[in-house]
């Protein structure tokens, strides 16, 4: 797969984590990996929203889902997270 060498700014703690935490050997795969992931948790967020509007039309009106256990909640700060990408 080609890759490609990007530069962004997070802050200095977690900056700091992520060099005590993760080997330099494996620092790339855990980015990639942790980008996928978060780009999964949107999709099924999404995905269950979706769901979540067409039960609507079948008497689910009061269907609402445990905020603790899923992201669908949390979906918008996910959207707003990655707005200035689009």
């Amino acid at each position: 797969m080609k890759t490609l060498k990007i530069t962004f700014t997070v802050p200095e703690d977690l900056v700091h984590e992520f060099e005590t935490r993760i080997p330099r050997g494996k620092r790339r795969a855990f980015i990639a990996d942790a980008i996928r992931a978060r780009f999964t948790e949107i999709e099924q967020a999404q995905r269950m929203r979706e769901l979540m509007e067409s039960m609507s039309g079948f008497g689910h009106e009061n269907l609402e889902l445990d905020t603790e256990t899923d992201s669908i909640a949390t979906l918008e700060d996910m959207e707003d997270d990655f707005s200035d990408l689009t």
